[in-house]
């Protein structure tokens, strides 16, 4: 006994593309790339980035050494209450290379002090 032969889609051979849906759906793609991929590029592109980069650093949105404390312990902490983090760090030695000059070290908590003659080495 065989069974009769079923199509997978029903009534597939009555789907047709509508030239309409079509050219909706076309534009409403080439508005969203220039709205949310070009405009933003060629915006980026005009302006100044030293220009940008110095107008928004901690320095100058936090004059005072009081201020710019208070925002590094809040990026601190901050950093310190996201999922997994175990020990966050910040340092404005960048890179970090290591030396015993004056103000070229940094203290590790839990570590012990470098002395002056002590060869200290970073790695990244």
């Amino acid at each position: 006994m065989s069974l009769p032969h079923q199509p997978i889609l029903p009534r597939l051979d009555e789907v047709h593309v509508d030239g309409r849906v079509l050219l909706f759906t076309v534009a409403i793609a080439l508005i969203d790339g220039v709205l949310f991929g070009v405009l933003p590029a060629w915006r980026t592109s005009q302006a100044d980035p030293q220009e940008a980069l110095r107008s928004d650093s901690p320095r100058t949105r936090y004059p005072t050494p009081l201020k710019r404390s208070n925002f590094f312990r809040s990026v601190l902490e901050r950093a310190c209450s996201l999922p997994g983090v175990t020990s966050v760090g910040l340092s404005n030695l960048l890179p970090l290379s290591g030396g015993t000059g004056p103000g070229n070290t940094f203290v590790v908590d839990e570590f012990p002090v470098p002395r002056q003659n002590d060869q200290v080495l970073a790695f990244g």
